[in-house]
């Protein structure tokens, strides 16, 4: 969630561009602002770019989203319901459970999925998250307030290809799995253009059931 989709503008720093959307967070802790006398909202979250839009697009497709934070329940709860009601309503699963692979910080898959990662893809800003199912995993430079176009559908060519083309295959089960090789071929072409180099899994990963591709038509 943070500096994937939305980034905590702490004590209003400026950091956020103004041409962004954003909106006040009503949790006021000192963890966030050092400061037991502060009044009124004590942080502001900017949203990425073409985020809402690219929420929207995927909830119409019938894509199930989970957005995985290690966010505490009250700070991410309130950030989720915002992104939601913006996206048009029942468009994100709040999911939360980093704690099955600490400490490596990972995000496993399976822990999320049940078992099940065959249709399942990671967007992530941190390389270390997605260590478990590199072969699911869809890596993206931070978000911390700035202006980019990495959501957006209509002029973000090459991540908005990778994501809908895989949608579809999948959808028709050609191939029936995401690691199968006429859909990875698309994550890795991502992963070459982000600079992003697989590394060995963690030991805390949990296994997932090797993907059943069966026979697919070879290339010309």
């Amino acid at each position: 969630m943070d500096e994937t989709l939305v980034y905590l503008e702490r004590k209003r720093e400026g950091i956020v561009d103004e041409r962004l959307h954003t909106f006040d967070h009503i949790y006021s802790s000192r963890s966030l602002v050092d400061e037991e006398d502060i009044t009124g909202p004590a942080a502001r979250v900017g949203v990425r770019k073409d985020v809402i839009p690219f929420l929207m697009r995927l909830k119409h497709m019938g894509v199930r989203m989970m957005i995985w934070t290690a966010g505490t329940m009250d700070y991410a709860d309130y950030i989720l319901d915002a992104l939601e009601w913006m996206a048009g309503g029942h468009t994100v699963c709040y999911y939360r459970d980093t704690v099955a692979t600490m400490p490596s910080k990972t995000k496993d898959l399976v822990v999320a999925t049940g078992g099940d990662i065959s249709h399942a893809v990671l967007v992530d800003n941190n390389k270390q998250s997605g260590l478990c199912h590199q072969e699911n995993f869809i890596w993206v430079p931070d978000f911390v307030g700035q202006v980019d176009d990495l959501f957006n559908i209509e002029t973000g060519p090459l991540f908005k290809h990778l994501i809908f083309e895989l949608h579809n295959r999948l959808l028709n089960n050609q191939p029936p799995d995401v690691r199968c090789p006429g859909a990875k071929k698309f994550i890795q072409l991502w992963q070459r253009h982000a600079h992003y180099h697989p590394r060995p899994p963690p030991a805390t990963c949990l296994r997932a059931a090797d993907p059943q591709c069966g026979e697919e038509p070879m290339a010309s």
